[in-house]
């Protein structure tokens, strides 16, 4: 019996409460007859959630009857209508008052349930009252609680295996109710919900067939249903949902796609893409797409989307825009007219912005479209980390597809001086990555009209542009700072001190040959050997002979070292006639040094080198010939077993290839 004072106000202001807990048949049914069924209790507890924690499953139809009894007589809003959802958990100061007055608080089922942002229907499924579950449903219970999302209110992840089994249970229950003929007669709110639900149950059938329903009965979903739908069904790529919700929700594209993850990877799956930005230009095209904002929030997807054909066909619908609303621009803006409606639908940063994405995603003729409209190109003045707020990843350096076209603009606006460039700093970054992108004519141009103005960049900053046309392979650009780098700079680089591509540095070589032909280089141990071994590294034999020749001129020899590593370069490169001609001016190979090298020789498929060391004192032995066979070296495998029976069983190795079964006369 409830005797404190605290007891006694408890029990005046929630008498329905209270009736529940002692078990007064009679006075919950006069309560609900006065109304009390509508009035939530502390942390918004409704009497419906008490009657299940109790275990009062006796006294639920008349609690829902009369919940809904008031629910209409007040215009379907009630103070606790059966989607009451808790405010507050166990451990709420007001609602662990009342339990204490109300001799509830040991129980381990409050301790349990009572959490925040449940309903009746969590509560009853989370106790396993499947059936009580339905029941709250049919007297018209949303289906929230029962759909996945960001705000579970501890749904699901909390529940036991027992609770989720039977949440999917009531899940299926739903969706067996809500089909054929009764989605006709369902809320807006219901039928959305219903679709969600399908949705993540897998069945995205029934989910289509919920969205067909509500359009044949042009209801309109909720914002937040259908940006939920829309969401869900980019991510699980949906096509057919997805273009259903896009269709019905023209007017609310910017909501959606502003409210995806931004930038939403989803958008990107080449199922939506290739679908979606297409109808979307169509639409705009034809005018029935209004975006009076947020148009360039959905060329930047379509870009980031790989789906430059779109992107372009809507900026070509900007230019194109009908008399009327032309007319109607310039006269609000009469001196631009030219780019009066880029800058209605556009702004200037909105242009910029899409160009630098088209650049770097490789799409040219977006490009070259967005610079006729007078994209600015000074991004490529600024530093790489504020270009894009976000991952450099997303934004990769200029694509040289964009590049041949982007380039020959910048090198343009540099001759005619619109090229604002603050300091040499600023003009090497345009540079360098005129080379990274493949544009060395560029880079080139540019080097020499900042010499011919006396306006060059510092050594630093020539160095920084040099090593990242080495790294990318743009020979031009490091030959043309030869000269300015010096003779030791350019060895560095033959060194491989830092990355450089092999075009590049077969470039080098060539220099390097050019002016010793031309009698500009002078030549000593270090650097001969440095040039004999680089160039047959990159498989040019005959330039390291010509080197050779120049040193023995010289009366220069190679080191030991040098030798060394010019016959392993032969070995793997092939040079023949080089191997020969080390062999005959240094001393005589040992036969595990002559071995080693026919090791290599023999699976790389170096049958004239493998021959010059197995005159010079290799020995065939079974690894040699192994490796031979199992790199399909066809040139070397006849070499060595002309040379007598093969040290191996060669019917036990796998039958590789037709050319090397001939080879081998394997039948």
């Amino acid at each position: 019996m409830l005797c404190t004072r605290a007891e006694s106000a408890f029990e005046l202001e929630y008498p329905l409460f209270h009736a529940l807990i002692a078990e007064d048949a009679q006075a919950v049914t006069a309560l609900c007859a006065s109304g009390e069924a509508a009035k939530c209790g502390p942390g918004n507890l409704s009497a419906l959630m008490l009657a299940l924690l109790l275990g009062k499953d006796q006294q639920l139809p008349q609690l829902m009857a009369a919940t809904a009894q008031c629910s209409r007589a007040q215009g379907g809003t009630v103070k606790a209508p059966l989607d009451a959802c808790l405010t507050g958990s166990f451990s709420d100061p007001q609602l662990e008052k009342w339990l204490t007055a109300a001799h509830l608080k040991d129980m381990a089922v409050m301790r349990h349930q009572l959490v925040a942002k449940r309903t009746a229907l969590d509560l009853a499924v989370g106790l396993g009252k499947v059936e009580q579950a339905k029941a709250l449903l049919a007297a018209g219970a949303g289906l929230q609680p029962l759909l996945r999302g960001p705000y579970w209110g501890g749904r699901d992840r909390s529940e036991s295996p027992a609770g989720q089994a039977h949440r999917e249970h009531v899940r299926q229950y739903v969706l067996s109710v809500y089909s054929g003929d009764r989605l006709g007669s369902a809320s807006a709110a219901i039928l959305g919900q219903v679709a969600r639900l399908a949705l993540q149950a897998g069945q995205p059938h029934e989910c289509l067939a919920a969205l067909q329903a509500a359009a044949k009965r042009r209801v309109q979903l909720s914002r937040n249903a259908t940006q939920s739908l829309f969401k869900e069904a980019v991510d699980g790529q949906h096509v057919d949902i997805t273009m259903h919700v896009v269709q019905h929700s023209l007017s609310r594209l910017h909501h959606l796609l502003v409210h995806m993850d931004s930038p939403s990877p989803s958008l990107s799956h080449p199922p939506i893409a290739a679908v979606l930005f297409p109808y979307l230009a169509q639409q705009f095209a034809e005018g029935r797409l209004q975006l009076p904002y947020g148009l360039g929030l959905i060329l930047e997807l379509a870009l980031k989307a790989n789906q430059p054909d779109a992107a372009l066909s809507m900026l070509q619908a900007v230019v194109h825009l009908e008399p009327q609303q032309k007319g109607q621009l310039e006269r609000q803006q009469p001196g631009d007219a030219m780019h009066s409606q880029q800058q209605q639908l556009l702004s200037r940063g909105s242009l910029n912005l899409l160009l630098l994405v088209a650049a770097c995603r490789g799409f040219p003729a977006v490009v070259a479209h967005l610079l006729g409209q007078g994209a600015d190109v000074h991004f490529l003045c600024r530093e790489p980390y504020v270009w894009w707020s976000q991952s450099t990843a997303e934004y990769p350096d200029i694509h040289p597809n964009a590049g041949a076209v982007l380039f020959p603009v910048v090198v343009q606006h540099y001759k005619e001086g619109r090229l604002k460039v603050d300091g040499s700093r600023q003009l090497a970054l345009v540079m360098l990555r005129a080379a990274l992108c493949g544009q060395d004519e560029a880079c080139v141009t540019l080097l020499r009209l900042a010499a011919a103005r006396q306006q060059p960049i510092t050594d630093p900053e020539a160095w920084m542009v040099t090593l990242g046309a080495a790294a990318h392979g743009q020979g031009a650009v490091v030959l043309h700072r030869a000269e300015q780098l010096g003779k030791e700079m350019m060895i560095r680089l033959l060194k491989r001190e830092y990355h450089v591509n092999s075009s590049v540095m077969r470039a080098l070589v060539q220099h390097f040959r050019q002016q010793l032909t031309a009698g500009a280089l002078q030549l000593d141990s270090t650097l001969l050997g440095l040039l004999v071994r680089e160039a047959a590294a990159y498989q040019m034999p005959h330039v390291s002979l010509a080197f050779l020749e120049a040193g023995a001129q010289q009366q220069l020899q190679l080191t030991r070292e040098d030798r060394s590593r010019t016959l392993a370069a032969c070995a793997w490169r092939g040079g023949a006639e080089l191997m020969r001609q080390l062999l005959a001016v240094g001393p005589p190979l040992t036969t595990a040094e002559a071995c080693k090298l026919a090791g290599r020789a023999a699976p790389h498929n170096q049958a004239e080198v493998l021959e010059v060391l197995l005159g010079a004192g290799a020995l065939v032995d079974a690894g040699m010939v192994r490796d031979a066979v199992w790199a399909l070296a066809c040139s070397c495998v006849p070499v060595l077993l002309r040379l007598g029976p093969s040290p191996m069983d060669l019917s036990k190795l796998p039958n590789y290839s037709c050319p090397l079964l001939r080879v081998l006369e394997v039948r």
